[in-house]
């Protein structure tokens, strides 16, 4: 289940597919912090209960719980449809520009999105 709904969720975010629309899994994995041989068992389902550190990374990088990756909790509304989930489960629309901004934030490493985010908190006040 794991593999199928994380494959989904890739195919939705355009920055982690390849030109031909295949899933690009060492950007997939660098983004999610985790490592490549480890999102490939993921999505092969070789690794049917993947751990809780790699699923909380994938989870944290999607914006979701990690009920809706393993299937327990149905995954409403997606990427694709440019939503996100609050910490209070309620779907936050998000425009073109915040899907945008959204992606390229993603695509940084951990520390430059801690740098982003320093920088951000420290532009608004």
């Amino acid at each position: 289940m794991v593999s199928k709904i994380l494959e989904q969720l890739i195919k939705s975010d355009p920055t982690l597919l390849k030109k031909d629309h295949s899933i690009n899994q060492a950007a997939a994995a660098k983004a999610f912090g985790i490592n490549q041989p480890t999102l490939f068992r993921i999505l092969s389902g070789e690794s049917a209960d993947p751990k809780s550190n790699s699923v909380r990374a994938i989870c944290n990088y999607f914006g979701i719980q990690p009920a809706q990756l393993r299937g327990e909790v149905p995954l409403e509304i997606g990427i694709a449809q440019r939503s996100v989930h609050a910490k209070d489960e309620s779907p936050i629309r998000l425009t073109k520009s915040e899907e945008l901004l959204l992606s390229l934030y993603r695509s940084l490493s951990s520390a430059s999105q801690k740098t982003a985010i320093r920088v951000v908190a420290a532009l608004r006040g």
